[in-house]
């Protein structure tokens, strides 16, 4: 007996302490194992939007909706729930349920109502109950009922009783344009960080911290998917969002750090300035959070921004009563333009040999932080501190060295600004991570990459990571077990680079264009340059080195993402005659290159290049074929093909050319319609007959034939913070 009670002891406290599991809270705005809806087909007000994220990914479900609002400027969208009236929501919840119901009714006829209203009645298995869940059956049904109006909830969860609420907080923090070189915690002597100076005294200090791309939407979508910016299918050119790209990406699989942290139990915030985390005005796309308070139209927004992170940490209730908080506070300071309080002008040292803009600048970061001393201390106060994950970083850098003013990639002048390269004053940004209980600093002096920041977070959150990520946990790093230097590739507007041992390779490339205004189709060259980043730290010499670059070349050209390849297959059986074939595959946009089968451009016999495309004339003897590929560059439209049989051009339902060949004929539905046969698991089988087949292999599509007009307000906040002109 005396043995055995140890472990009977062990085991009773093990069983009766609340732990906090996938079960202890569950988010019934997001997608949740045990959680099925029921009746989820009834219809919505056409001005309302779908919410993407009610799925696994991003599946519509036509009850789950992003609300929206500009309330005094500040624009307010939230996940909710609207129920019609006279009508009902049914939850398949399969747990036995000893939980509290927590919910928000929005908004009614312009008031916001109270969790008491009469207009709704709460079920669980036909019996009536208040907020008070309790069942030992295995399957539960969960039912909201409205009577004479509609009502819409928000906010709405399960937790449970006695659950310890032990999970800790996040708070991420993001400076706009915040260069690493300014900080004083990096060694910079400009006196405009104080107290994040005093933060990283207690905190990871990541010296070498590199964002994977340099302009805000693609930076903050890799910071919210751990994927290099051009497999999230948004474009890094234009600031408009195509459709068709939006649909990519709701459709990929992609799972967002927001998501994941939402169906994990979290409420994801957004608060601050950064209009790319919604979709309603055509310049960004919907992450996920559940609620997202937005000063992107906001003239001066930093105050405004810190006022409603402190109201916030102050209205939280206990941890016990609330979900843990996934918050990501957006300051745009010292995003151009820049205009400092006065004051703080006085603040910066040793700024009287640099230019004044850059003094203004290091004005607006001594604000920024004088804003983040008062979050720090209101999180003391409310005894977040302990357990809450802090980080602070920037999206990216910003240009400042005259040599970098004019892009060598896009043309543009680029000095004091930023998104059109990927030099080190473009991509070495500040990285702060403090973690629960953590009182001493430690100097990570390992190249860490904005790719790293989710898959940290999520097991620093003890969650897995949702699907196949570029990122890798920075843990190794904190805990000293990894010293190999982690490799550096980066896209931006125009430009891929690598940056390994000490040396920095740069291209311009056209993958990422969109035409319009600043590109007119037409592919050009595409120059490299080196730089030896250890030897010329601002990077002003370019090195000649032809072995390097191939091999950082090299390098590059296998991070990219290859998401349209076209087969041709032409085949004359022997029951045939000769043939002369001739086709000629164009694109109207930029051009399409001859390629081996996994897409890398080759050289061929018989095909000869022009500016558009290539031709390719052959002789077909009697029980031959041939087969070829090639991809549009960039990848954004179908290629114009064209086959002539011995000079005659054939087209629909000719020589047997039709469903899943080239140019379908009749077809019955979307997929039958496709102007190419999508390949899933492999070609289409060999004909017995003259056959001219064509076919694409693709994970999604990037095609875009629409043009995009973005309305006043998103040209109104890209002009006020100075985007575009």
């Amino acid at each position: 007996m005396l043995r055995i009670f140890p472990l009977t002891l062990f085991l009773f406290i093990l069983f009766n302490i609340p732990l906090f599991s996938e079960e202890s809270i569950i988010n019934l705005l997001y997608y949740h194992p045990k959680v099925k809806i029921l009746n989820k087909n009834k219809s919505i007000p056409k001005k309302s939007s779908a919410n993407t994220y009610i799925a696994k990914t991003y599946s519509v479900d036509s009850r789950f909706l992003n609300s929206q609002e500009k309330i005094k400027g500040v624009d307010i969208v939230k996940k909710t729930i609207t129920i019609p009236v006279n009508s009902n929501l049914d939850f398949k919840i399969s747990i036995p349920l000893n939980h509290t119901l927590h919910f928000n009714l929005g908004k009614s006829k312009g008031k916001r109502e109270d969790t008491t209203s009469k207009k709704l009645q709460i079920y669980l298995n036909d019996k009536t109950i208040d907020t008070n869940l309790k069942s030992d059956s295995d399957v539960n049904i969960l039912r909201f009922e409205t009577k004479d109006e509609a009502v819409t909830l928000e906010n709405i969860f399960l937790i449970q009783n006695g659950a310890n609420g032990d999970k800790p907080d996040i708070l991420f923090i993001v400076i706009d344009s915040l260069r690493a070189d300014v900080c004083g915690f990096n060694g910079a002597g400009f006196n405009v960080t104080p107290n994040l100076d005093r933060f990283a005294k207690s905190a990871n200090v990541f010296q070498k911290h590199l964002v994977n791309s340099s302009w805000t939407r693609p930076s903050t979508l890799v910071f919210f998917t751990g994927i290099y910016p051009s497999k999230s299918f948004i474009n890094l050119w234009d600031y408009s969002v195509f459709p068709e790209e939006k649909k990519s990406f709701y459709k990929s699989g992609i799972l967002s750090l927001p998501a994941n942290l939402a169906q994990n139990g979290y409420k994801s915030v957004m608060i601050g300035n950064n209009p790319f985390l919604t979709d309603h005005r055509g310049i960004g796309v919907d992450v996920g959070f559940e609620e997202v308070y937005d000063y992107s139209y906001y003239e001066s927004d930093t105050i405004p921004i810190t006022e409603k992170i402190l109201s916030h940490l102050k209205s939280l209730p206990p941890k016990e009563k609330r979900r843990p908080e996934f918050i990501f506070l957006n300051y745009n300071d010292p995003h151009k333009p820049y205009t400092p309080p006065k004051n703080f002008l006085s603040q910066v040292k040793n700024a009287d040999k640099v230019d004044p803009r850059k003094k203004d600048y290091l004005g607006e970061v001594a604000f920024v932080d004088s804003e983040l001393e008062k979050i720090f201390i209101a999180l003391k106060e409310k005894g977040l501190s302990e357990n809450t994950i802090i980080l602070v970083t920037s999206d990216h850098g910003e240009v400042m060295n005259p040599s970098h003013g004019k892009s060598k990639f896009t043309g543009v002048y680029t000095l004091f600004g930023h998104g059109q390269g990927l030099y080190e004053e473009d991509i070495h940004t500040p990285f702060l991570l403090k973690l629960p209980k953590q009182t001493e600093s430690k100097k990570i002096t390992n190249v860490s990459r904005s790719i790293d920041i989710m898959p940290t977070i999520l097991e620093a959150a003890k969650i897995n990571n949702p699907q196949d990520i570029d990122g890798v946990s920075l843990f190794p790093l904190i805990e000293g077990k990894e010293k190999e230097e982690r490799l550096y590739y980066g896209e931006s507007r125009g430009v891929i680079g690598i940056r390994k041992d000490g040396w920095k390779w740069m291209q311009k490339v056209f993958h990422f264009h969109r035409p319009g205004a600043h590109w007119d189709g037409l592919v050009s060259q595409e120059p490299s340059y080196l730089f030896n980043y250890k030897s010329d730290s601002e990077e002003n010499t370019i090195v000649e080195n032809e072995a390097k670059k191939k091999e950082l070349k090299k390098l590059a050209d296998s991070f990219l993402k290859k998401t349209s390849i076209y087969g041709i297959r032409i085949t004359n059986p022997k029951n045939s005659e000769a043939k002369e074939i001739s086709l000629s595959i164009q694109s109207s946009i930029g051009k399409v290159l001859l390629t081996d089968e996994k897409g890398n451009p080759i050289t061929k016999e018989n095909f000869i290049p022009n500016t558009r495309g290539f031709t390719f004339t052959k002789l077909m003897q009697t029980n031959s074929n041939t087969e070829f590929f090639y991809i549009p560059y960039p990848d954004i439209s179908f290629p114009k093909l064209e086959i002539k049989v011995n000079g005659k051009p054939i087209g629909k339902g000719e020589l047997g050319v039709g469903e899943k060949d080239i140019f379908p004929g009749k077809c019955h539905n979307k997929v039958e319609c496709a102007e190419m046969y999508l390949i899933k698991n492999k070609k289409p089988d060999i004909p017995n007959q003259f056959r001219a087949q064509v076919w694409l292999e693709t994970k999604s599509l990037q095609l875009t034939n629409e043009n995009v007009k973005l309305e006043n307000d998103a040209i109104d906040i890209l002009k006020k913070q100075g985007y575009i002109k």
